[in-house]
């Protein structure tokens, strides 16, 4: 994992870590909106067969060769069933899942592949959820536009480069002509 950096989404400061497959958001920063028993919040969105398929997706879009399909069948089968629980801990052992990250201590946390993020934030609610976008995209639009400037300023630096080479070619062209007719 690289560097960590904390966003502010819709009011709540969410810790955010980058990783191969991109922005993980930290769903239990996310999850204090509803109470501070995040750990239970979190396990109750678990639990729901509606999240169990939506992981399943993510896995089989960004995770098919590691993803274990057959035990997310025998999970999917026992999802909605009074004895039925499960945590991002458990999902991930069970399933070699790489969506979701999870680790326990003070610094510790879920975190979530921002698509997974975005879709925890509909368990919420439907407000919240589209608070969190719509600061999540003026976000990416911001860093957009930085690294478009960015880009447009090199690009003007090499075009001026580009003409004093030229004039500085013609200059020396000019000077040769000089020196050869003497």
């Amino acid at each position: 994992m690289k560097k960590n950096k904390t966003i502010n989404l819709n009011g709540v400061e969410v810790r955010v870590k980058i990783t191969d497959f991109g922005e993980y958001l930290c769903i239990t920063d996310l999850a204090k909106v509803v109470g501070d028993k995040t750990g239970k919040i979190i396990g109750n969105w678990f639990s729901l067969i509606g999240t169990i398929e939506f992981l399943k997706e993510w896995e089989l879009k960004y995770n098919v060769d590691s993803f274990n399909v057959l035990q997310y069948e025998d999970i999917r089968m026992n999802a909605g069933t009074v004895r039925f629980s499960m945590s991002a801990k458990k999902w991930i052992e069970q399933t070699n899942a790489k969506g979701i990250i999870s680790s326990a201590g003070k610094y510790g946390g879920t975190f979530a592949h921002n698509a997974i993020a975005l879709e925890f934030c509909s368990a919420i609610s439907p407000a919240f959820k589209l608070g969190v976008y719509a600061d999540y995209i003026e976000l990416k639009e911001a860093k957009a536009q930085m690294w478009l400037d960015t880009y447009q300023f090199y690009l003007r630096k090499i075009e001026d480069n580009a003409l004093e080479t030229n004039r500085f070619a013609s200059d020396m062209q000019k000077e040769l002509k000089k020196v050869k007719k003497k």
